[in-house]
């Protein structure tokens, strides 16, 4: 039998009564048993089957996505990514290349195609690639690696929604292959962009060690690096922006702790008076963490750009050590290495930067990021770490309070 196992989810199973089916489309076993037979070739054998992640909107619907790890008659271990819908109307579920919104992913995910395209597009006919599905947000976008089958550079590819793939290829160039992985090609047909590979990722790194700092403290360069650039395009994204977002959603934290919720409202009050229009924007991230910036061969760059966009500084700044402090308030790090950490950072980014960062606005953006943290905890059912949103709160309210 394929392993099946399931996160504890009684809350998952009552939070939403508008949604019947929820309990059965968050579960491992409901989904392997949904999905059987979907899988390309007969012989294939389902071995086992997790949840990946979700996404839920409360009254309207709830997307999980799973991920399956497959068998044949060879031995070969095949791996495929789906995702279940549960409704008002009722469950649905499919494989992530045959997402509507996402068209391009059949020809994306398919590997006798990349790998004549990577072919033609690296001079190199000597190799066929592997497709791997790393993530997949249905609907909206879905990154996957290409690896050489016989060694040799490995690329990456992003497909997204509607023509946003243009916009992905257009912060490429504006921030340059020596910020960001070299830009191979775009594909508008696709949806598809493909990119280099960029190496490690430092959200990787243990930060409770002491040489993690010195890292820590490159990326701050790094990205002073990008905000020292000239405005282009992207849209512009303010504080008033994140407090708006957070206002809309914050009704969903309520779902899950009304305490919390009301600590986050006299956040959002102290932020909705603070005044974050009067600095510059410059290129931006957009939702920088340290997961997005990766090294090799002791060089820096930064990846998932399809967030890009003009904004104050601080606010990327902001974002990125916001999860660091995360971290501490989940006990995935101690308070005092994340506090050497966020003192590296901002000491690397200085070092670089145009301007010496707002404190009182980066204070500001900071708690925006934490109450958004927040959000994503209950929209994702991430039930096991629902003990920790009184702490992001509170962090949050002295953040702004602070500013």
């Amino acid at each position: 039998m394929p392993r099946t196992a399931t996160p504890p989810a009684a809350h998952r199973s009552t939070i939403d009564p508008a949604l019947p089916g929820l309990h059965d489309a968050l579960d491992n076993g409901h989904a392997a048993a949904r999905f059987s037979g979907m899988w390309p070739g007969a012989t294939h054998r389902l071995v086992s089957c997790t949840l990946d992640r979700a996404q839920w909107t409360p009254g309207v619907e709830c997307v999980a996505t799973f991920r399956f790890e497959l068998s044949g008659d060879s031995g070969r271990h095949l791996h495929a990514v789906g995702a279940v819908a549960a409704t008002r109307a009722g469950v649905r579920h499919w494989l992530c290349t045959d997402d509507a919104a996402l068209p391009g992913l059949a020809e994306a995910a398919d590997a006798g195609v990349m790998s004549t395209w990577l072919a033609d597009h690296t001079g190199n006919h000597g190799h066929t690639f592997d497709v791997t599905t790393l993530r997949y947000r249905p609907g909206r976008r879905c990154v996957l690696r290409y690896t050489p089958s016989r060694g040799g550079p490995v690329f990456f590819g992003k497909v997204l929604d509607g023509e946003r793939c243009l916009g992905v290829a257009a912060a490429l160039d504006a921030v340059g292959p020596e910020l960001a992985p070299p830009k191979l090609g775009c594909v508008p047909a696709w949806q598809l962009v493909v990119q280099g590979d960029a190496g490690s990722s430092l959200g990787a790194l243990d930060v409770d060690r002491p040489n993690t700092a010195r890292a820590v403290h490159e990326a701050g360069r790094l990205v002073a690096q990008l905000h020292r650039g000239a405005p282009g395009a992207g849209a512009v994204r303010t504080l008033a922006d994140d407090v708006a977002e957070v206002g809309e959603a914050a009704p969903i934290v309520g779902r899950v702790d009304p305490a919390a919720a009301q600590a986050l409202h006299d956040s959002l009050d102290v932020l909705s008076l603070a005044d974050g229009g009067g600095t510059a924007g410059a290129p931006a991230h957009g939702a920088l963490r340290l997961n997005q910036i990766h090294a090799a061969n002791g060089r820096l760059r930064m990846i998932d750009l399809d967030t890009y966009c003009q904004a104050p500084p601080e606010r990327d700044v902001a974002n990125l050590v916001a999860y660091l402090r995360w971290r501490a308030i989940r006990r995935a790090a101690s308070p005092d290495a994340v506090e050497r950490n966020r003192a590296a950072f901002l000491a690397g980014y200085a070092r670089d930067a145009q301007r010496p960062l707002d404190m009182a606005l980066l204070g500001c953006f900071e708690a925006a990021s934490l109450l958004k943290i927040a959000v994503r905890r209950c929209r994702g059912l991430d039930v096991e770490r629902w003990q920790y949103l009184p702490g992001l709160v509170a962090a949050a309210r002295a953040s702004a309070r602070a500013a």
